[in-house]
Parts: C-alpha cells; structure tokens; sequence
C-alpha cells in the first residue's frame, strides 16, 4: 500500500490482525505492539478517558508497559497527563505532538513527566490522537518514542492518520462483537448500525450479509457490485485483487488493498478471517472506509484560506493521507503530470518550496485550526 510504499506486506498483515482483535481482545497488546513498530515507536496505548469518573474506563497498552503502569497512568496520572488535557479540546480524528505543547522547558518542570513518564514509561515524545468522544468518555491513542529516537514528524502523522481509521472501525465491531454470540441475529443487528462498510462472505465472496452502508455502495455500484449474490470490485484490476485477498483470507490471513471507485478515489479496504465463525465454511469480514472523508473536512478552512480548487483540495487531502503523487493519479484516474501540476499549484498558493513542507504545513493547520 503506498502509505508504506516499501512494506506493503507488513502494513497489509497489521490491518488484517486489528480486525481480528476486534473478535478477540486478547490479541490488542500484540497489535498494539506492532502498530508501534511500523510507526518506529517503541508502544502504543489505547484507553477511553472517562471525563466523569476522571480515569480511564478501557486501556490497552503494548508489553512495553507493565500492568502496574498501566494501573498507575489510569487512576492517578492520566488526570495529570498534560498531553491527554491538551488533546481533549481537539476534535474527533484530529493529531497532535507532545512536542508542541510541552516543550524542553516545561518538561523540565512538569511533575507528570519527571515523577511518572520518564522514570515509569521511559518515553519522551508522543504522536497522539483523538479518535472519538461520546458522553464525556474519550478514546486516544498514542504513540511512543523514547528522547533518543526523537519526536514525530508530518509523515508520521500521516501514517498515524490512515491507520486510526481502521482503529476506530476495529474497536466499533468489537464492542459489539461482545454483545453477540457467534454470527447470530444480534450481531446481524449491530453491524448494521456501523458507518463503515461491512460485507460477510463465504470464502468465494459469496455475500451473507451487508450492513447498510455497504448496501447503499452497492445500490450505487460505488466500487462494489453483488453479481448473483457474490461480491466483486467493479474495476478488473480490483477485483483481481479482491479475490486474491478473499483466497488468503481461507487461509486465515489477513489482507488489505484498495478499491477504485467511479470518482477516481479508492476504499481502504481490509480483508480478515472470522476465526470463530459458527458457519461449517467459515466467514470472512470485508470492510471499506472513504479514506478521503476526515481529510478533506480537516483540510476545509486551509483550502479557502489558500484558495485551492475542487482538484487541488482532493489531492491535498489525499498527501495528507500518505497517498503518493503516483498513487494518487491512479485512483484518479489522470496522468501523473496533471497531479504534479496541481501540487506544484499547492506550492505557490502555500509559499512552500518542497511537498513535504506542503504536506507538513497542512496538517499543522489542520491539528491547530480549533485553538
């Protein structure tokens, strides 16, 4: 996949693991675990902050951290964490740099960094971000450097970016997962209520069940299409690959690709085994998500305050995504000079010289615009 265009099998093995975690919650710590490599972390913490009670109410970590750390960080210092108050005010979807609001010299001071983080967590810098809020309860997650790896940058954010998507999406299904037993009407029920695209099929993609956002791409024949009940990618090269993935997925492992769609764009798509299927054949989870919809509504006051076009806005959403120039003309379907036009445009508009100063300016903008 081109948001690691060298190690497409790993980032492809990483999403196919956090879905089936969402059926078995024993298996977060691992998936955290190696969330955090491929981002060059040495851990990751998920937790829901309960704004209530002031503690977490769910906490997931890698085996960086003990468990009585853990304990430690959810019933005392999480209150006194200055990067959890500092992204509570952001939006849901949005990152941030510890390095931003807590510098070298409030570090120095800062209790919670020299009693617990340093000594506890043996870890400076931190990639955060906030992937929902509900009823006062905040789900976060962070990334972890230690102070001689150094801090996080813009590609960085952009990686954490597309891969909280899937998160979010992988900890929805679990939670209601919980709430069912086996592949029965309850779960049936649940999924349908999902605002991602789920599709269970048997092995030859042939459809038992859709929730109601994968129906309405299908009505639409938005990427996907059900011929005779079996579900296919309307572009060949798509569906080639589906069926690839569909074929490993009987295999019990997990895939990811994308779907070209009818715009230009493409779903992120993950491909992953139901281990604990009650079907004789087994079943498999197929999720889409619109990787484009959290960036182009983060990139809404820059491009107006840039002027960018319908196009250029598109494009820069989907930089902010990971995608490659390359990538990127291919899922719109225009040569690769036309997207080098529009982001050399982007340069001029933006008074950067270099895309990674483009992309990098764009995000601060979109992590800073609600201060």
């Amino acid at each position: 996949m081109s948001v690691w265009p060298g190690d497409p099998e790993t980032v492809s093995t990483l999403l196919g693991e956090l879905y089936e975690a969402a059926g078995d919650p024993r298996r977060w710590p691992q998936v955290m675990d190696r969330f955090g490599a491929l981002l060059g972390g040495v851990s990751v913490h998920l937790f829901v902050w309960d704004g209530n009670l002031h503690r977490t109410r769910m906490s997931v970590a890698s085996p960086w951290y003990d468990e009585e750390t853990e304990r430690l960080y959810g019933e005392h210092w999480g209150a006194l964490d200055p990067r959890r108050v500092y992204a509570t005010k952001l939006k849901a979807g949005e990152t941030f740099f510890c390095h931003q609001p807590c510098d070298e010299a409030f570090v120095r001071r800062d209790p919670f960094y020299n009693e617990f983080l340093l000594p506890y967590c043996r870890t400076r810098f931190l990639l955060g971000s906030k992937l929902s809020e509900v009823a006062g309860s905040a789900t976060f997650l962070g990334v972890h450097r230690t102070a001689q790896q150094g801090p996080f940058g813009a590609t960085d954010a952009a990686r954490v970016s597309f891969l909280t998507r899937h998160v979010l999406s992988a900890i929805a299904l679990g939670e209601r997962l919980t709430l069912s037993e086996g592949l029965g009407s309850d779960l049936i029920a649940t999924v349908d209520r999902i605002p991602t695209c789920i599709f269970l099929t048997d092995g030859d993609g042939m459809l038992r069940h859709a929730n109601r956002a994968a129906e309405r791409a299908l009505e639409a024949s938005d990427g996907f299409t059900a011929r005779n009940r079996r579900l296919a990618a309307i572009h060949g090269a798509s569906d080639q690959r589906l069926r690839l993935a569909l074929r490993a997925a009987t295999q019990g492992a997990g895939d990811a690709l994308h779907v070209a769609r009818g715009d230009g764009t493409a779903w992120d798509t993950v491909v992953s085994p139901l281990r604990e299927s009650r079907h004789p054949s087994g079943t498999i989870l197929i999720s889409a998500i619109d990787p484009y919809v959290h960036d182009r509504a983060a990139l809404t006051p820059s491009a107006s305050i840039f002027a960018f076009t319908t196009a250029e806005t598109d494009v820069a959403a989907a930089l902010l995504a990971g995608r490659s120039p390359k990538a990127i003309s291919e899922d719109r379907g225009v040569s690769l000079d036309t997207v080098r036009v529009q982001i050399r445009s982007m340069l001029s508009k933006t008074r950067t010289q270099r895309q990674a100063e483009l992309v990098a300016r764009l995000a601060r903008m979109a992590v800073l615009r609600d201060q």
